[in-house]
């Protein structure tokens, strides 16, 4: 027992601080993180499941094949996953053979993905964000004090929201009278991907949001997102999210100067 209190005491004061927090381990922010890692960014991954990879494993329909047209083909051939193409310009895969290349790759590119953590709060500091507050997903059954107690403060230079269609860290900020909604009336279907991956990135000073979680915020229609475009959200976000760093990187550099 020691030991382990002392291996999560390690962990602890390794990831108090990192670069890049992720609430989320779906498509989205797997490949946000991956993508992240690559470029030496600190990344952590908080996931609420006792595992990653979120609708990956099942896609929609609970069953065990991923279905996805548009930009999905680059993606299965960059991790080297077998598919076989389908009608109307459609790939079909086995979705376990995605989810576990994708959450291994993210390893091993540097990510850390702690399973049974759920985001909690924001922290906000002189408006802009500088962490989260999570606790253990076991705890949320305990009462409000108790909570409270056992809740663990996570800084970073910036958050990504990418925790679905729940959206937690945006809905964090509406709660501090932060954010509000946008949401478009009307939307086509056949737009829904395009929309999403334009709305994808920096939303507020320290905050990226992704994947389900824009659409969301922005009220895009989830029946015209593909498997694909929910990745592709995914590295658009982390590009973003370099930008954002190496505008970051260049400012300090003049502030020294």
């Amino acid at each position: 027992m020691e030991e382990k209190n002392g291996k999560f005491s390690g962990w602890h004061k390794k990831y108090a601080s990192s670069d890049v927090i992720i609430a989320g381990a779906g498509p989205s922010g797997l490949m946000a993180a991956l993508d992240l890692a690559r470029l030496h960014l600190k990344t952590l991954v908080i996931e609420r499941n006792d595992h990653a990879g979120g609708r990956l494993w099942t896609s929609d329909f609970l069953i065990d094949t991923s279905l996805a047209a548009s930009g999905f083909r680059e993606i299965l051939d960059e991790f080297n996953i077998p598919y076989k193409k389908g009608k109307n310009g459609l790939y079909v895969n086995a979705g376990a053979n995605l989810s576990s290349k994708l959450i291994s790759a993210a390893c091993d590119a540097g990510v850390r993905i702690l399973n049974m953590a759920e985001f909690n709060e924001i922290i906000y500091t002189d408006g802009k964000i500088e962490g989260v507050a999570m606790n253990w997903s076991p705890a949320l059954s305990l009462e409000d004090a108790v909570r409270t107690s056992v809740s663990v403060t996570l800084k970073s230079k910036l958050v990504v929201d990418a925790s679905g269609r729940d959206a937690c860290v945006f809905k964090s900020l509406i709660k501090k009278g932060i954010a509000s909604t946008e949401k478009y009336s009307q939307i086509d279907l056949r737009n829904a991907q395009t929309l999403l991956l334009e709305k994808t990135g920096l939303l507020y000073p320290g905050l990226a949001v992704t994947g389900m979680a824009v659409s969301t915020i922005y009220g895009i229609p989830a029946a015209g997102l593909s498997l694909a475009s929910l990745l592709l959200s995914g590295r658009k976000a982390a590009q973003e999210v370099e930008l954002f760093f190496a505008e970051d990187y260049l400012g300090l550099q003049k502030r020294r100067a």
